[in-house]
């Protein structure tokens, strides 16, 4: 039977006297005897081992000091003892001098390459065992190991000064190498598969990519190109990644800057009176019931008809928007009903008893903000007849500035306002008109936006025709200068000028 108690003092009575009192590893392989033929001497009944097979049936690494006497050996989990004839295998070695933890820190140092050398080089100084023991000490795949023991073994190793530790995975020109052939082959491409004005040729554009580019230089001129290299091609040649600007106009409106300038001076007076300035407009009628755009945080798909018919729908509304700009707020009215003049001039009522008049109680006039046409036309007096009732019930200088034609998207509310309300209710699918009403007072920014709702639900007669006396009965004041899109509307009984 095999102990598990061992005496192995005399085993390491050289590194004692080599080290003294040291701690050392012990690296123990239990071997016991499993296949035995003998031979028996009949004078002395002594037993010859001719031959024998060993079975491994632990390997056990201990710390192991050298005042010590005995090393107990312990029992592996789901083994049997050892058990038979056999014999233990000892191999002590010192500790290396440098902790573990600042071997560790010295590895982690190291690029990938170095890493798996040093690795080596701490196996092979420690002999058997020592693949296992830094592995587990370093964290790396004995593989890893393996292939830096046979780095070291084949020393010399070529040094190459590059940065890169891994090979290159696929070499490629460079922009500066065979520079003109590159610039001849990037040429030829983009001749081939450029667009723009045909009227100006100094504005070229392609819609290919930069790996499409690479693979047509090279189908061209066998130049073989990498991504980046094309883009430092396109970098020189000016060329940048640009949307289309919607900037052209139809076409050209006489005064259209001064018209600007006029707008400008007369919200500065405004301003600076303490005097209410608002940005008007209405958006597209939307229909309730069915698909609209954007998209949502949403745990099942959400259904709606597959073709967007008015019939389909169970009711439609128009949104009018009123912009103060110079307290960042803004009110909505929801209209159930036909987007006229009348609605407008209602909508801007309804603002003025539930906040303007709050915020402005001294306000003896207001400026009004516009485009030019639709429910807020310049041109006919349908707009300006029931501003002149607006007036009258509310006993205001109304001022109204238009903005030229094909500007509105300029308006302010175009872009501070209705872009901040689409997002709120981007994607939502509204059943009723109270969920409309809910969603546009969602709106709200960083900057202080924020935005009231109110819904309208009278009946608008569409297509009306003023008589030639509600006509006369507008007190209007054009301007002298621009007075086509520039005109103030008194109360009734105020200097009743006809224009």
């Amino acid at each position: 039977m095999l102990s598990n108690n061992i005496d192995i003092r005399s085993f390491i009575l050289n590194w004692n006297d080599s080290f003294g009192d040291t701690l050392f590893n012990i690296e123990i392989s239990v071997f016991t005897k499993i296949n035995l033929a003998e031979t028996v001497n009949a004078q002395t009944s002594e037993v010859n081992c001719i031959d024998a097979e060993y079975e491994t049936i632990s390997y056990i690494t201990q710390e192991f000091h050298t005042d010590s006497r005995s090393l107990q050996i312990p029992q592996q989990a789901g083994t049997n003892e050892p058990s038979g004839l056999g014999f233990v295998v000892i191999t002590p070695f010192q500790e290396s001098k440098l902790h573990p933890s600042y071997m560790k820190k010295l590895y982690d140092s190291f690029n990938e390459k170095d890493r798996r050398r040093y690795a080596a080089l701490e196996a092979m100084r420690i002999g058997h065992g020592g693949q296992t023991y830094i592995s587990k000490l370093f964290g790396c795949d004995r593989k890893t190991i393996r292939k830096g023991i046979k780095e070291l073994e084949n020393f010399p190793i070529k040094v190459k000064h590059d940065s890169r530790i891994r090979i290159r995975k696929r070499k490629t020109a460079s922009p500066d190498k065979n520079k003109q052939k590159i610039v001849e082959a990037f040429n030829g491409v983009m001749e081939n598969h450029k667009a723009g004005d045909p009227m100006k040729d100094n504005r070229p554009w392609t819609n290919l990519s930069r790996p499409a580019i690479a693979d047509k230089m090279f189908e061209i001129s066998k130049v073989e190109v990498s991504e980046y290299g094309v883009k430092k091609l396109l970098k020189n040649h000016n060329f940048g990644k640009r949307k289309v600007y919607k900037n052209l106009t139809r076409k050209s409106v006489e005064n259209r800057n001064d018209q600007f300038e006029y707008i400008a001076f007369n919200r500065l007076n405004f301003g600076c009176a303490g005097y209410p300035v608002v940005s008007i407009d209405s958006k597209k009628k939307e229909f309730l019931s069915l698909y609209r755009e954007g998209r949502l945080y949403t745990q099942e798909t959400i259904l709606c008809p597959d073709h967007d018919f008015p019939s389909y729908s169970d009711g439609s509304f128009t949104p009018y928007g009123i912009w103060d700009i110079e307290r960042n707020k803004g009110f909505v009215t929801i209209g159930t009903n036909s987007a006229t003049s009348e609605f407008a001039c209602d909508s801007i009522k309804l603002w003025w008893k539930k906040e303007g008049r709050l915020v402005y109680p001294i306000a003896r006039k207001i400026l009004i903000l516009c485009d030019g046409g639709g429910n807020n036309s310049s041109r006919g007096y349908l707009f300006k007849y029931y501003l002149q009732q607006l007036a009258n019930e509310i006993n205001l200088e109304i001022r109204v500035a238009h903005y030229p034609p094909y500007c509105s998207k300029y308006n302010p509310i175009e872009h501070r306002m209705f872009p901040h309300v689409t997002r709120a209710c981007q994607g939502v699918i509204f059943s009723n008109y109270e969920q409309v009403h809910e969603y546009i007072e969602r709106t709200q920014t960083k900057t202080g936006l924020r935005v009231k709702a109110e819904i309208i639900r009278k009946e608008y007669e569409k297509g009306r025709k003023l008589t030639t006396s509600e006509i006369d009965s507008i007190n209007l004041y054009r301007d002298d200068y621009l007075g086509k899109w520039n005109y103030t509307i008194l109360p009734n009984g105020e200097h009743n000028h006809k224009s």
